[in-house]
């Protein structure tokens, strides 16, 4: 094997992506209202769309296949065709928990509207009832049973999870528990559904047991849990036994939500009694009266169920400088729901986020850029092992702090982007992490390469979207931002999609071929994975119902244990199976088709190297968001690293032994840096490339061919 890896001078270039300065950036050339993205539609309307709606060349039924460089690494890849449902509508929604892994039974479940071949008992329509779909062998067989079925009130976006008795092992004593918001005949959203069934038997008959099934009008409220609408958000389960899930609380009936409402299930006699905790967030008001909230609640809970978090995001009352966006606010409860406190927010004003704000605009006039959470392209929380709170999230420079403009974002050239798509401009993945007590803190996962594409008529990417509804308006797309953890909360996993450029219209920015991406966190190391996966299109062998169309996914709250290999002192493994769905049709185009939903339960390796990543994130120079190209790569290849101040850049080449096989050492200038690399005295194999800059490092694994 080759001792010296050999950089050339010739290819070391460096280039400023704007003027000298952290402070002189490019100024958009519009804005976008994200607002009208809270509206959900009751009338779904499937049955009436085009079945051939092509706006750019595209083929997405035989899209080509993932470019080598988009493939990172390689993952087991064994996609199966688990169920179908009427529509995409069920799917739509990220912040909807449908697929749980339960570690006490080894079971997977997976909840969705019953496929139109379905035959209930007794026959009934097909547009009400929710399925349950049960593993326990990770998804080599499924059974089914029917757990809401009722003619007047149509079940829409399920949630939903196994109630496992404390110290339960056997899946015939547990239950399968489901929720959501419910439409009708006569349109709207007039309640929301509460479904459980005894999982001794799987059969196609909802329970009749007096209460199994349970229809909360929002007309006439349960006294114990009260008015609430669109219980839709964060289905959870606990080891407590609790059922929980999140909906929003209209006051006055046709306004905005006022309030989060909190669903708390507790099994009792052989079904369940629920009970509601409002929750008032501390948000401004616009000039019409409405909360300065969005109403898209998040939640996540440790594993015994005592330690809990809800958060909304919102303008907070009495918020200062940067702080004044759609930002997160929080409540916690120590005591399993009993009481909850709301806690500090994160605060941009400090120096600990100079690197985040660095990474935004200032918007319209104003000169100070203020972190907005894009929770259109998703937003997701766990806690971990030591009860704190990861917050998974995009971020956008507001276009103004105005009470009336808070909905609006920059918008970047003829297509409208969210954001500037250049190095130090992209969408940015952030894990904030609080235990409520002291002051948040934050590590850069990753960033993604397109956006979401508006459902909108005059939303960004509307003309690339291939999702049509009725010929006049579309089903939006987004990363779907998602989060799980281990069971014993030692390891935190971050999903979402996106698509390559080398494949879509004109490279546009848009996820219109989507692939979903993982990476991990490890809590004791305090170290993110170095490497990222790509699972629906890995390197070998993609499944093509998947690749390139990973549609509306869902990846468990939950994962298996994970399997930890110590290579040595400076480099170790960790394994764990991660349940997903994706969801499409065969036509692809058109919400007109019946929604496939594949599954796959991928063990993924992640690799941690204390060498390789840093845990300063806060310093300017962040290298996480280096990259090789091409990888896999035979003869040459380049590594671009962004840079905001002059320094030197230290390269390492390691092995899988963690032998260092060379060290380099070359000077940069703010901008992007270009460092070119022979591989032709190389042997072919697997590397670890350490790119070290001040008190950061990151690690990129190479494949040379």
């Amino acid at each position: 094997m080759k001792t010296k890896l050999y950089f050339s001078a010739a290819f070391l270039l460096s280039f400023s992506l704007y003027p000298q300065g952290p402070n002189l950036k490019p100024s958009p050339t519009g804005k976008v209202d994200l607002k009208p993205l809270l509206n959900v539609d009751a009338n779904e309307n499937f049955g009436t769309a085009s079945k051939v709606v092509l706006p750019n060349s595209i083929n997405y039924l035989n899209p080509a296949p993932a470019s080598p460089s988009s493939a990172k690494t390689s993952a087991v890849n064994s996609w199966t065709n688990i169920t179908t449902s009427p529509s995409p509508f069920g799917s739509l929604i990220s912040f909807c928990k449908p697929l749980h892994y339960n570690d006490e039974l080894n079971a997977v479940c997976f909840i969705h509207r019953r496929p139109n071949t379905y035959v209930t008992s007794p026959p009934s329509g097909t547009s009400q009832q929710v399925n349950a779909f049960i593993s326990t062998d990770f998804g080599a067989n499924w059974d089914s049973t029917l757990v809401w079925d009722d003619l007047n009130n149509w079940a829409r976006y399920p949630g939903g999870n196994i109630y496992n008795p404390p110290g339960n092992s056997a899946l015939s004593a547990a239950y399968v528990v489901v929720a959501g918001p419910a439409t009708s005949a006569a349109g709207g959203w007039p309640g929301n559904y509460y479904g459980s069934k005894s999982l001794a038997a799987f059969n196609n008959t909802a329970s009749t047991v007096p209460n199994a099934q349970q229809w909360m009008d929002i007309l006439n409220p349960n006294p114990n849990v009260g008015r609430h609408d669109f219980a839709a958000y964060a289905y959870t389960a606990t080891d407590d036994g609790k059922m929980r899930n999140l909906a929003g609380v209209k006051d006055d009936g046709t306004g905005a939500d006022t309030a989060v409402m909190l669903i708390t299930g507790t099994f009792n006699s052989g079904v369940f009694a629920y009970s509601g905790t409002r929750l008032n967030p501390p948000s401004t008001q616009d000039g019409i009266g409405d909360d300065n909230w969005v109403s898209r609640p998040s939640m996540a809970w440790n594993e015994s169920g005592t330690v809990g978090y809800i958060a909304v995001m919102g303008q907070r009352t009495g918020s200062t400088g940067r702080n004044t966006g759609l930002q997160p606010m929080v409540w916690k409860t120590t005591n399993s729901g009993a009481s909850w406190a709301l806690i500090p927010g994160i605060d941009f004003n400090t120096p600990a986020f100079a690197d985040v704000v660095y990474h935004l605009t200032a918007q319209g006039s104003s000169t100070l850029e203020v972190p907005n959470f894009i929770w259109t392209e998703g937003f997701d929380m766990a806690v971990d092992g030591n009860d704190k709170l990861h917050l998974f999230s995009a971020l956008v420079g507001h276009y103004s702090t105005h009470v009336d403009s808070l909905f609006y974002t920059s918008s970047w050239g003829a297509d409208g982007y969210k954001w500037l798509h250049v190095p130090g401009l992209r969408p940015y993945l952030y894990d904030f992490v609080t235990d409520g007590a002291n002051a948040w803190t934050y590590k850069t996962i990753d960033s993604m390469s397109t956006e979401g594409a508006s459902d909108q008529p005059t939303g960004s990417g509307f003309n690339e979207n291939p999702w049509s509804l009725n010929g006049t308006t579309k089903l939006r797309l987004d990363a779907r931002i998602q989060m799980s953890r281990t069971p014993n909360g030692k390891y935190m996993f971050y999903s979402w999609t996106e698509s390559d450029t080398n494949f879509t219209s004109s490279a546009k920015k848009f996820n219109v071929l989507p692939n979903i991406k993982v990476r991990a966190f490890g809590v004791d190391e305090n170290l993110v994975s170095s490497n990222e996966e790509n699972i629906t299109s890995p390197m070998q062998s993609p499944n093509p119902n998947v690749s390139s169309k990973a549609f509306w996914h869902f990846m468990s709250s939950k994962t298996t244990s994970a399997t930890v290999n110590v290579i040595n002192p400076n480099l170790k493994t960790m394994s764990a199976k991660l349940p997903f769905t994706t969801s499409n049709n065969p036509g692809l185009v058109s919400a007109a088709f019946s929604t496939t939903h594949w599954y796959n339960c991928t063990e993924i390796v992640f690799a941690f190297g204390t060498d390789y990543i840093s845990i300063a994130e806060n310093e300017l120079n962040n290298v996480q968001n280096s990259y090789l190209y091409p990888n896999p790569g035979s003869d040459y290849v380049s590594l671009s690293l962004e840079l905001k101040t002059k320094d030197k850049i230290e390269v390492e080449v390691h092995n899988l032994m963690g032998q260092r096989v060379m060290s380099e050492v070359f000077s940069a200038e703010i901008g992007v840096n270009k460092v070119g690399m022979d591989l032709s005295q190389l042997e072919a194999g697997i590397y670890l490339v350490n790119v070290k800059v001040g008190n950061q490092s990151s690690s990129k694994k190479l494949i040379v061919e």
